[in-house]
């Protein structure tokens, strides 16, 4: 036709033809994947009968795989397809080198966090939680001192704003923001707890922080001083004896505020500063509590112990003492019940400043009741720990019988 030139080869268009894939491997590459050991001849025979052609050079194994196994990449698509017919029953379970063996139920610590959550919703207080991020100035609104612990705040390097720019250091100023929150939409009567970590570390920062279990329990308009005392009774109780002293925190209100030691927790609690509720926007009646509770949460819970009830009546003595203001009258109490293994409680009912007290002094009227064992009480054991208890008023506290 003359109407064409003739070209020399061959020219294609369209998807190219596929080829085949090489993967080179060893048998030590494969068993080590598997965690067990294989035979080579077993190994080569498994591959050879799914088709794969497989050539020995020297250590190594270079296989040629079919078109049709797409799914085929690495050398670990080899050791699955080996594995699948070498049999899955023949994998030995071992536990890797860097991690240990962890055991199947609820460890002390996790047993005592929900052992006080469920405490403390029996109360009739919710959880609240909250970032553990707080505003540099948190510290200022709580009228801490410059020298306070709590002010050794680790910055964040990348905040999202400067109102979580910090790790807090306590969970107070986090719970009286969010009853901040829900005072100005309308929402006055709350009772809140937190229980969560706080970040404690020495600035410039070189080491990780020590994170510490603190709990933080919030009443606004939904209780007084004696509710905030009861709840704070019932977390300690579940570790055992404690003691309440004056507090000193500064965030706290001066005359209706208690510091708590326990076993393995302390704290403080009371009614909220006037002037901190002014920082923040809540009404009067707050109170607001902060234990730390670290060493609690890591002691295994201890039993009662129980002891058979007396059959024997109770003697009651009651003691005014003259001692100094100054004089702690727990500490007085604590003292006094060990003058006798009779002495089985000591209540304080009254104490009196006035005319008839000399000026810097205050009378104690203690209620101590006595607890017979064996047998009652004669007049002679009752004077004899009557004096064993005055005396160790005098010695101890300076105290003189009225």
């Amino acid at each position: 036709m003359n109407c064409g030139k003739i070209c020399d080869g061959i020219s294609q268009d369209g998807i190219e033809e596929p080829t085949k894939k090489v993967i080179v491997t060893s048998k030590s590459q494969i068993c080590s994947l598997l965690g067990i050991d294989i035979d080579r001849k077993t190994i080569v025979s498994l591959l050879k009968k799914q088709g794969i052609s497989v050539k020995a050079d020297g250590g190594k194994l270079v296989c040629e795989i079919p078109l049709v196994r797409e799914d085929i990449d690495a050398y670990p698509d080899l050791a699955e397809d080996i594995m699948r017919f070498y049999g899955y029953e023949n994998i030995v379970s071992t536990h890797s080198e860097n991690t240990h063996q962890t055991r199947g139920f609820i460890d002390t610590h996790d047993e005592n966090v929900q052992k006080i959550r469920e405490k403390l919703s029996s109360l009739g207080i919710d959880e609240t939680l909250n970032y553990s991020f707080i505003s540099p100035d948190a510290c200022d609104k709580l009228l801490l001192a410059k020298d306070d612990a709590c002010r050794n705040m680790i910055p964040v390097k990348n905040p999202l704003s400067r109102d979580i720019s910090m790790m807090r250091t306590q969970l107070v100023s986090s719970m009286l923001a969010t009853l901040s929150r829900n005072h100005a939409r309308k929402n006055d009567s709350l009772r809140y707890y937190e229980l969560d970590k706080v970040f404690i570390g020495k600035l410039p920062l070189e080491t990780l922080p020590q994170e510490r279990d603190t709990l933080c329990v919030g009443f606004m308009n939904a209780g007084d001083f004696y509710d905030i005392k009861y709840v704070v009774s019932q977390i300690a109780e579940v570790f055992g004896e404690y003691d309440f002293t004056p507090s000193a925190k500064s965030y706290l209100h001066p005359k209706q505020s208690l510091h708590i030691e326990g076993n393995g927790l302390h704290g403080d609690f009371g009614k909220l500063h006037p002037l901190v509720c002014e920082n923040y926007d809540l009404p009067a009646e707050v109170y607001i509590m902060q234990l730390d509770m670290i060493d609690a949460m890591n002691t295994p819970h201890k039993f009662a112990k129980y002891t058979p009830i007396s059959k024997l009546h109770p003697v009651d003595r009651d003691f005014a003492f003259v001692v100094k203001k100054e004089v702690p009258v727990g500490d007085m109490i604590r003292s006094l019940k060990t003058a006798s293994e009779f002495i089985y409680d000591i209540k304080l009912f009254d104490i009196y400043e006035g005319e008839q007290i000399e000026q810097g002094y205050k009378s104690v009227a203690l209620s101590v009741r006595l607890q017979p064992t064996d047998a009652t009480f004669s007049d002679s054991v009752i004077k004899q720990i009557a004096d064993g208890i005055i005396e160790k008023a005098e010695k101890e506290y300076g105290a003189k019988l009225r």
